[in-house]
Order: C-alpha cells, then sequence, then structure tokens
C-alpha cells in the first residue's frame, strides 16, 4: 500500500511539473506574440486577445517592463532613446496628438535650447491626465494638417512650428518665436510664400500679418 503511495505522489509530481512547464512555454510564447508591437498600449494588446491581468502579471515577472499607466514596452524591442517619448505622447494622448511647440522649433534647429518637456499639440477636447513630461497645448487646428508621419509619432512641419508659435508666443515668449522664424527664413528652412500658405491652412492668416515685417528685418 504504502509503495502504490509512493508511485501515486511521483505521479502527482510529475504531471504538475509538466503542467509547469507547459505554462511556462504558454507564457513565453504570449510573450513573444507582444514583441512586434514593440511600445504599446494594454488596449493595443487588448485586441490580441491579452488582457491587463495578464500583462500586469507579465511585469510583475519581468516579461515586460511598465513604463506608464496603461502603456508597456517589450524588453527584446529596439527603441530610439532621442523620440521614445514622442512615442510616448502618442500613445498616452491618442492619435490626434501632434508633436509641436518649443520641441518642434529645437527639432528644426531654430532654438538654442531644448525644453525639460515634450510640447504636444492635441484637440480642445482631449481631457487625458497630463504626466509632468509633457507640456500640452489645446488648439483647434486640424491635427493633420502641415504634419509630418514618422510612424510611431507625428510632428509639426517647419512652417506649421513657426506659425503656431505666434499663435502661443506669450508661452513660449516673442522674443524666442521671433528670433525662431528669422533664423528659419534666413537658413532657407521656410518661405515667406510657405508660411503664408501654412497660416492659412490654419487660419491664422490676419495673426501672421501682424508679424510679416518685423520677420522680414534684418
Amino acid at each position: 500500500m504504502q509503495y502504490l503511495t509512493q508511485i501515486f505522489l511521483y505521479l502527482n509530481l510529475q504531471m504538475v511539473q509538466i503542467l509547469m512547464e507547459s505554462r511556462a512555454s504558454a507564457s513565453k510564447a504570449q510573450v513573444l506574440d507582444l514583441l512586434p508591437l514593440g511600445l504599446f498600449r494594454a488596449a493595443d494588446a487588448e485586441s490580441l486577445g491579452f488582457s491587463r491581468w495578464t500583462l500586469a502579471r507579465m511585469a510583475s515577472r519581468g516579461d515586460l517592463v511598465r513604463i506608464d499607466h496603461g502603456i508597456y514596452h517589450h524588453p527584446q524591442a529596439k527603441l530610439d532613446p532621442e523620440t521614445l517619448n514622442y512615442t510616448l505622447a502618442t500613445l498616452r494622448f491618442g492619435e490626434d496628438a501632434v508633436i509641436g511647440g518649443r520641441t518642434a522649433l529645437y527639432h528644426y534647429a531654430l532654438l538654442d535650447e531644448g525644453p525639460s518637456e515634450v510640447w504636444v499639440i492635441v484637440p480642445h477636447e482631449m481631457k487625458a491626465r497630463v504626466p509632468q513630461l509633457f507640456r500640452v497645448l489645446r488648439s483647434s487646428h486640424d491635427p493633420k494638417v502641415e504634419v509630418i508621419d514618422y510612424g510611431s509619432y507625428r510632428m509639426v512641419t517647419a512652417e506649421r512650428a513657426i506659425v503656431e508659435a505666434f499663435a502661443y508666443q506669450t508661452k513660449i515668449g516673442h522674443t524666442a518665436v521671433l528670433a525662431a522664424g528669422r533664423t528659419a527664413l534666413r537658413e532657407k528652412k521656410v518661405t515667406m510664400k510657405s508660411l503664408a500658405e501654412t497660416a492659412t491652412k490654419l487660419g491664422r492668416e490676419k495673426m501672421m500679418l501682424r508679424h510679416w515685417e518685423a520677420l522680414t528685418v534684418r
């Protein structure tokens, strides 16, 4: 009887080990399924059948890295550190979020010093929580006008960056905005014609007319 009990216990242990190995293999396979997403929202993983509880469990095991609330990174996925925060902005604020403001001006080498926060242009109706990493400018401008799509994030063109800088000069600083516009024209990054066309698209032509003379002073 004791011999049969030992056999029974041994078989149970074997079954437990097989189940654990099977679950571990399944878990590794699940993690690999998330690799193509790289940096992603929980909602993106949910569309593939992963629950938020499963993602939290994977993060606690170290299979995923939790970057922010509802945002994860697969540790084997390559990230560009220079644009990581831009991608985070898109994930945090949605597809209509556009990198702009001081961040865009610095990107186009129109400011000497980069901002400590990532400046993001979002629609007025966007009500998401704003982490300290970001500076949000709510705008009625069309989020698809004068925007360059880089795949994981979008950024305003140099023309839109300048036009919007004048629109938000109280937040950026008039002197800095004027210097940025003059530099862009002098270095032929934009033209008066392209600025005028962008201002018209954004409904800011009257505003820009007030600054034409100051922009063209050499």
